[in-house]
């Protein structure tokens, strides 16, 4: 276990109580019953690790800028994967269309000023999320 993950699993055991169901949005009932979600910024992917009990027919990935932070695979649930994502590039084509929930939390303060513009437009579920949530500001 790398030093930046053990010192990140002490915010993670903090926010682990408080990161349950109740920040699904409501529109969650009306959603597939096998979705395909994606955590952009996912970080220990506490998250995907909360919702995947929820949700064990549901494919789970998380997306950061870097793998620092990721749990050893084997600790995770097996439909939870992790990919690097820098939210600030274009992202691949193979990812557009693809999830129906899409988690995005805090990540104004990250994108460069130029690409606020054009992000929406980019996203790779910008025109297939049929919901969407983000915990905290931005």
């Amino acid at each position: 276990m790398s030093d930046i993950y053990a010192e990140n699993m002490r915010r993670h055991e903090v926010e682990s109580p408080i990161s349950d169901t109740s920040f699904i949005p409501p529109s969650s009932s009306n959603s597939p019953p096998s979705p395909t979600i994606a955590d952009i910024g996912t970080g220990t992917g506490l998250f995907l690790s909360r919702l995947a009990p929820n949700y064990p027919d549901a494919i789970l990935h998380g997306f950061d800028i870097s793998p620092n932070l990721y749990p050893p695979p084997d600790s995770l649930p097996p439909q939870i994967s992790q990919s690097i994502l820098d939210i600030n590039d274009p992202p691949s084509s193979s990812l557009h269309k693809k999830y129906d929930l899409t988690h995005i939390r805090l990540l104004a303060a990250g994108i460069k000023p130029p690409r606020i513009e054009t992000h929406r437009a980019e996203s790779p579920h910008a025109s297939q999320t049929r919901w969407s949530h983000s915990m905290g500001r931005m």
